[in-house]
Formats: C-alpha cells, structure tokens, sequence
C-alpha cells in the first residue's frame, strides 16, 4: 500500500463532514504570549507616561521661564517709565525756578524803573523848590 494520489486525497478532503471546523488551521495565542504583550502593553504606558511627566515638566520649565521673563521685562517698563516721571519732574522744578527766577528779574527791573523815576522826579522837584526859594529861576 502507497500514499494515495493527489486527487483522490483532495477528493476525500472536499467531501468530509469536519471539514468546515477543522479546514482552516488555527494558531491560538499561549499564556507566554499573552503575558508578553501585557508586559509590553505595561512597559509602553510607562514610556509614555514618564514622557508625559517630562513633557510636563520642561513645559513647566518654559512656562516658568516665561512668566520670569515678562516679570523681568515689566520690571524694566517700571523702572524705565520711574526714571522718564524723574526726569519730568526735575524739568518741571527746573522750569518752575527759571520762571521765578524771570518773574524776581521783572519785579527787579520794575522796582528800579520806579525808584529811578522817583528819585527823577524827586530831584526835579527838589531843584524847582530851591530855584524858587533862591529866586533862580531857569531861563528859558
């Protein structure tokens, strides 16, 4: 007895009754199998977490930086908006004492103008009272 032919065994095959169930091979997963994919399932959410946590941190990071650089930067604007009121300020005082110092220089002036017509005037009329007194009257 020999191996049957190609055809016959194929012939056989077509025609069983158990054909359908067990036709297709099945390769069922073993429990290392298994185990092996949660261990690895496990191991990839512990990446992504300890990606996570660091994503976190370094944003953490630059977010902190941020915020110190705007903190730094409104420290600037401050000081430099603190030094311009300053300097407004000193030109403001600086203004103001070179206007009184005009206004003492007018009020200087007038009182000189004033104490010199006066003293005109009190001259002229001193003159005339003692040309009238003396009886030298001016020629005219």
């Amino acid at each position: 007895m020999g191996p049957a032919q190609d055809g016959t065994v194929n012939q056989v095959l077509a025609s069983s009754p158990i054909k359908p169930k067990y036709a297709t091979g099945v390769d069922n997963e073993s429990a290392y199998e298994l185990l092996a994919q949660r261990v690895q399932a496990d191991a990839e959410a512990a990446e992504a977490a300890r990606a996570a946590e660091q994503a976190a941190k370094e944003q953490a990071k630059a977010d902190a930086a941020a915020q110190k650089a705007l903190e730094k930067e409104a420290a600037r604007q401050a000081a430099q908006r603190q030094k311009e009121a300053e300097r407004l300020e000193r030109e403001a005082v600086k203004e103001a004492q070179r206007r009184q110092r005009e206004e003492e220089k007018a009020a200087e002036r007038r009182k000189r103008e004033v104490e010199k017509t006066i003293g005109s005037v009190g001259r002229q009329i001193t003159r005339e009272i003692t040309r009238s007194i003396f009886g030298t009257l001016r020629r005219r």
